[in-house]
């Protein structure tokens, strides 16, 4: 393309004729058509290769969706396991409050002082290393749980940057 066909199409398009837009850009009307007809194929050929970089661009922004949603999903599937989780803990410690009372009603009915005493220290010791266990338990499945979304969420981070890149790379 050249700045001399663009001036032959403002000339065409003001003067409304061949004949005198070949007149006022000082060439012959063959020679102003032919120009123009140049002209016009250029553009066609860029406006096709534009078209399929659309195309390309657009079934790209797609997969690029389809995995983000694919990724948010499974996201969500860890979510709602742990909330699943932390439910059972929640009802897992409220049946061990549950039998931590017991030992301790248990202990209160003891018949001597000493018996007492050693029944409430031993449903201590206990309640307090299945407390543990299970905390240590929950910790490693917190963790793993974590790594599991923090991998997922630099693979959405990944595909946002390359869709942002192909856009870049389509307007340029």
């Amino acid at each position: 393309m050249f700045l001399r066909q663009f001036e032959y199409l403002i000339a065409l398009e003001q003067e409304g004729h061949f004949g005198r837009a070949a007149e006022r850009c000082h060439v012959s009307q063959p020679s102003l058509s032919s120009a123009l007809q140049q002209l016009e194929a250029e553009l066609d050929e860029s406006h096709a290769q534009c078209a399929e970089l659309r195309s390309e661009s657009e079934a790209m922004r797609e997969s690029t969706r389809t995995a983000i949603a694919e990724k948010q999903q499974q996201i969500e599937a860890l979510c709602d396991s742990h909330r699943s989780d932390m439910s059972r803990i929640r009802d897992e410690n409220i049946q061990l409050q549950a039998d931590i009372d017991l030992l301790q009603q248990r202990a209160d009915t003891s018949q001597s002082e000493q018996g007492h005493m050693q029944a409430r220290e031993a449903a201590a010791i206990v309640a307090v290393k299945v407390q543990r266990e299970e905390q240590n338990r929950l910790l490693e499945e917190l963790s793993a749980a974590l790594a599991r979304v923090q991998v997922l969420e630099e693979q959405i981070d990944t595909s946002r940057q390359e869709r942002d890149d192909l856009i870049l790379e389509l307007r340029e």
